[in-house]
């Protein structure tokens, strides 16, 4: 029988998972108790291109010094998923954390990268190692989900809630495609309190024995 009804399902669609606010809290902690090591420097600066401006660690190993403009205060890449050029404003907080590794924490290096290994021959450093970045910055804090790329989905997420059109999340984050947003943007529940299903009318008639 079950071969003979035909069944129709829908696409499974995943729930984007993001930082809670005891993350965060818990990363700002970390970000100053831990400013004045090389390693603490750098671990800051790529949390925060993760949290604030929403890069993939692919592209902020990538990232070299001449990305940045410092006059203009932007960073500029291009996307190593999608070959897609970004170039997005740099937020004054993480321009200090940047210029503070750069200048205390980085080491002297003829390579044009900006993070690198603080052990010789002070190579370039790998998409890999911002997780642990992340998960050092979060300590024993529960977490809510593994990777980096979580911090991207906290920042699309973040920046819908603030108010902020579709389009212009689109544009943050380097994406082509707005069906490509569902994957990065998690349940906005104080909007969708705002919208809510009125249930008048489908009352079941009758009593119910």
């Amino acid at each position: 029988m079950m071969l003979a009804v035909p069944t129709i399902s829908a696409t499974k669609v995943a729930i984007a998972t993001v930082l809670s606010e005891n993350e965060l809290e818990g990363i700002n902690t970390y970000r100053g108790s831990c400013c004045d090591s090389p390693e603490g420097l750098k671990e800051n600066a790529i949390v925060a291109l993760g949290l604030k401006l929403g890069l993939r660690s692919c592209d902020i190993v990538l990232l070299k010094l001449q990305d940045i403009d410092w006059n203009r205060c932007t960073i500029k890449t291009i996307q190593k998923k999608t070959g897609v050029p970004l170039e997005t404003a740099l937020p004054v907080e993480v321009a200090n954390l940047l210029y503070r590794y750069i200048t205390e924490g980085r080491p002297e290096s003829d390579l044009p990268y900006i993070f690198l290994h603080h052990k010789a021959p002070f190579s370039k450093y790998t998409s890999t190692k911002c997780s642990k970045c992340l998960t050092k910055a979060l300590g024993d804090i529960p977490r809510t989900a593994t990777g980096f790329h979580i911090t991207r989905r906290t920042f699309a997420t973040k920046l819908l809630t603030s108010g902020n059109g579709i389009q212009i999340v689109k544009s943050a984050l380097g994406q082509s495609d707005l069906s490509q947003l569902n994957h990065y943007l998690g349940v906005d529940l104080v909007h969708l309190r705002l919208c809510p299903i009125c249930l008048e009318g489908i009352e079941v008639p009758g009593r119910l024995l």
